[in-house]
């Protein structure tokens, strides 16, 4: 099953995965197993709401086409995972997939208890639960311990991050486990050195990325006070540089935390690394329950959807982001522009070099817009509560930028990769992008398979 089968609406997207039906959030146990990529993520089959999480499941030869498959895990009749299938992440070893996750009991509505819980495949297809691995520690939030990221380190063993939160002081924590099969893991611990600044009341989806002399620790942290450049959404997503020390378990911070998307909703992302490449994936959805049940793609019964696959690179103590070149090569150049274009469809690429102030108009939703150093994304709500929002971000100078259109969403990528601001756009627009400020070209691309 292809896809991208049914796209007939407006709202439906060309290049990004996003549900048949019901709500897709968290991406999940992002792996390349038996000559095929696999991209699972948080599902509510049925519903356009987060009551019920299985994993949703695709797959694909070269991350560009994809195809759906059966729902890997779903709840069970069971003591571990009867009310939720959260988050979770994978690896290969000894030519089998492991699939690690939380599994949740909630009742009447309550939040009880979390597991981490392990599921196996042979084939990719089929999966195999084989129940929780341990007993969630001491002193950390019964419930709030989740997102079991596991990865091979350089010492030869497993290694696991969790997002907890600490019991006593209601604030945020990643902790860390160690096996040697996968099976049997022992408990060290936080990664964080006792005084750890404190960036809110729970940490989720942590996500530990070896690179080759300096590693990233990547996780959502819940709670942070907002700011006019920064922080400026619901919850964030973003990152400390520094060094994971395999003897003492222990993360070495050596740079401030700093978000990894400046846009509307991003949040929730994870890596994986194939062929030397770092691919991370984040959801597109983070956002108040009131704006979520207003999305215009509910009456067609689904919401939300991944980001595209970012390539990632460390320069420095900086991340940057930019989208994978087998997606990259599926957009064919149409024109070149310098103040009004009308397009012809809806998955397109804009790349221009502004070197200045500018105004650039699209589909009389979005605004993108630099002045005085401050880049602003602006769009059109598809609520009245939620007409003309803004994000803003402080940047010294703009050389480059390319801007993905996808029907209801946008990727913008700064400096090439540098910075990168995202989110959801709905609602009738037109099909024309106007420079409305500036003095620059623009190239105009048609994705290929719209």
């Amino acid at each position: 099953m292809n896809l991208f089968e049914n796209e007939t609406h407006q709202n439906y997207l060309r290049y990004h995965i996003y549900p048949k039906q019901g709500l897709l959030n968290d991406p999940n146990g992002l792996c390349y197993f038996n000559g095929e990529y696999h991209v699972f993520y948080q599902l509510n089959e049925e519903k356009t709401d987060h009551s019920v999480k299985a994993w949703g499941h695709a797959t694909s030869k070269d991350l560009v086409h994809f195809e759906r498959q059966e729902v890997a895990l779903r709840t069970g009749n069971n003591n571990y995972d009867s009310g939720g299938i959260f988050s979770g992440s994978a690896v290969v070893h000894n030519n089998q997939l492991y699939l690690f996750y939380t599994g949740v009991i909630i009742e009447n509505g309550e939040e009880l208890e979390a597991y981490q819980c392990l599921a196996t495949s042979k084939d990719g297809r089929h999966f195999e639960k084989q129940g929780p691995l341990f007993e969630n520690p001491k002193g950390y939030h019964i419930f709030h311990v989740r997102d079991p990221k596991v990865w091979l380190g350089k010492d030869h063993k497993w290694h696991m991050v969790i997002g907890a939160q600490l019991e006593e002081t209601v604030q945020g924590d990643i902790i860390h486990y160690q096996s040697d099969d996968l099976l049997n893991w022992d408990f060290t611990g936080s990664i964080f050195e006792a005084n750890h600044e404190n960036l809110g009341f729970m940490y989720e989806c942590p996500d530990l990325i070896p690179f080759d002399e300096q590693d990233v620790l990547v996780f959502s942290p819940q709670g942070i006070a907002n700011e006019r450049y920064r922080f400026q959404n619901n919850y964030h997503s973003g990152y400390f540089v520094g060094r994971f020390n395999y003897e003492t378990a222990k993360f070495e911070v050596k740079s401030e935390f700093e978000e990894l998307d400046y846009g509307f909703e991003y949040y929730a992302p994870q890596s994986f690394t194939h062929n030397h490449e770092v691919i991370q994936y984040g959801w597109m959805g983070m956002m108040p329950t009131e704006k979520e049940q207003q999305i215009p793609s509910i009456k067609d019964n689904w919401v939300h959807n991944l980001t595209m696959p970012r390539r990632l690179t460390l320069k420095s103590q900086h991340l940057y982001q930019t989208p994978i070149k087998a997606l990259d090569n599926q957009f064919e150049k149409q024109a070149i522009f310098s103040k009004t274009q009308q397009v012809n469809s809806k998955a397109i690429k804009l790349s221009f070099e502004p070197h200045s102030e500018f105004n650039l108009s699209m589909f009389d939703h979005l605004n993108l817009s630099y002045e005085d150093g401050v880049l602003t994304l602006g769009r059109l709500g598809w609520t009245e509560a939620t007409k003309n929002e803004v994000r803003r971000l402080q940047v010294k100078e703009i050389n480059h930028i390319d801007i993905y259109l996808d029907y209801s969403t946008v990727e913008i990528f700064i400096n090439n990769g540098e910075y990168v601001m995202s989110g959801h756009y709905f609602g009738q627009q037109s099909d024309i992008i106007t420079v409305a400020k500036g003095d620059f070209e623009v190239a105009y691309y048609n994705y290929l398979n719209s």
